[in-house]
């Protein structure tokens, strides 16, 4: 009796996961073959996320009064398995009011494609290691978009 309630629980549990993650993919905005613009501020960085069909972009300006260090990343990966296709990233110190940017362009079909993007700032002028790296970790921002028809 105890084997077929566990049972049933495992396979309830394995069948919600499955329609959670299903949702997730339906909630994400589709712009297969569209210009989308995205802008996204915290604390102490704003990132605009920028693409189309061909491709994308992730611009991280520092809007802190200090120099900071930021990493900007795109990629552009299948929807199903997140394999990437295509990324760039870049990881520097950003004076004040200056801003860094990374892009990527398609040189694959679009379908069934999703492009992310993903900003990070940190309370430092240098880059960050260590045990404890992530405690100097202000701000992060990531925007996800599938393409497909």
């Amino acid at each position: 009796m105890f084997r077929k309630i566990k049972k049933v629980f495992c396979c309830s549990m394995i069948l919600s996961l499955v329609v959670s993650s299903l949702a997730f993919a339906a909630s994400l905005p589709n712009y297969y073959g569209k210009n989308y613009t995205y802008t996204k501020s915290k604390t102490i960085t704003t990132m605009v996320a920028e693409g189309d069909g061909n491709t994308a972009s992730t611009t991280v300006k520092n809007i802190a009064k200090s120099k900071r260090y930021y990493s900007a990343y795109v990629n552009r990966r299948y929807a199903d398995s997140n394999r990437v296709i295509e990324k760039s990233a870049k990881e520097t110190t950003v004076e004040a009011g200056q801003k860094i940017a990374v892009a990527v362009t398609r040189y694959r079909s679009t379908e069934n494609r999703e492009h992310y993007h993903k900003a990070m700032a940190w309370n430092c002028s240098m880059q960050p290691s260590g045990n404890g790296y992530t405690a100097f970790l202000a701000d992060t921002i990531s925007y996800t978009i599938k393409q497909s028809k």
